[in-house]
């Protein structure tokens, strides 16, 4: 949200998460801004307002269970003014490498930080999706002492499928991009939906 409200922007914002939502409000700040917040299961919105854009940027779509993806997609469809536009990030699991370990340090400040390693478990072609162990240790001053794993898993699309499943939900001029038109062969690829 912030890098686009400093592009002067409306925006708004929803989550499921009360606590990511408390922290999008402590980031917003900040930077000195201010938006509406919603707390809300993007499977059954009801927000106050319809909006010119919907955006799902970095690959968030894939963390939806595939059950609940229809009511997802019509229930933003629902909250799209006529000739709306829905902008959807998928991922496609290019990069995964079975039994994969990626780590990475993120500095909160000079005493502390995260670090953050990625275990990739296995991949179900059938029912498309991958699974990972995330475990994020909190450093201070050098000592972890905190720790907290989570089973993570990520489902992809074809992008054929994709644009099926958007039409077939009434979306229409529908269309896409890789890596941002910036990177050809990357997993990321972003689709445009009208209403």
């Amino acid at each position: 949200m912030i890098p686009l409200m400093q592009k002067r922007l409306q925006l708004e914002g929803v989550d499921l998460s009360t606590h990511m939502l408390r922290q999008c409000k402590t980031n917003l700040a900040k930077e000195g801004l201010e938006a509406a917040l919603f707390q809300g299961d993007l499977t059954e919105l009801n927000l106050p307002n319809k909006y010119e854009a919907i955006i799902m940027p970095t690959g968030s779509f894939c963390l939806l269970q595939k059950a609940r993806v229809m009511d997802v997609l019509n229930s933003l469809y629902n909250h799209l003014e006529n000739n709306g536009k829905l902008i959807v990030d998928i991922e496609l699991p290019l990069w995964f490498t079975p039994n994969q370990v990626t780590t990475k340090h993120c500095s909160i400040d000079d005493k502390t930080g995260i670090l953050f390693t990625a275990t990739a478990q296995n991949m179900d072609w059938h029912k498309q999706k991958t699974s990972y162990i995330h475990r994020y240790d909190f450093v201070e001053n050098g000592y972890v002492t905190k720790t907290e794993v989570s089973n993570f898993m990520l489902h992809w699309y074809g992008i054929d499928e994709f644009a099926l499943l958007l039409e077939k939900c009434g979306y229409n001029k529908i269309n896409y991009v890789i890596g941002y038109e910036k990177n050809p062969t990357a997993s990321l690829v972003i689709f445009f939906a009208e209403k």
